[in-house]
C-alpha cells in the first residue's frame, strides 16, 4: 500500500472532484447569464405586446 489511497470503482480522484465542480460552477453561471438574457428577452416582448394592445396614450397634445 505504501500510503496510497485506494479508489473504489466509480470514485473520482480529488482532482477530478476539483475539476468537475469547477465546470458545475461555470455550468451554474453560465445557465443564470442566458436565463437573465432570456427573462430580459421576455419583459420587452410583453412591453412590445402591452403597447400593441393598448397604445401609449399622447400626453403631449394641447388640451
Amino acid at each position: 500500500m505504501l500510503g496510497r489511497r485506494i479508489k473504489k470503482k466509480g470514485q473520482a480522484s480529488a482532482s477530478q472532484q476539483n475539476e468537475s465542480q469547477k465546470t458545475a460552477e461555470q455550468l451554474n453561471q453560465e445557465r443564470a447569464e442566458r436565463n437573465a438574457k432570456a427573462e430580459a428577452a421576455a419583459f420587452a416582448r410583453a412591453a412590445k405586446n402591452r403597447e400593441a394592445i393598448e397604445p401609449k396614450k399622447d400626453d403631449t397634445k394641447a388640451k
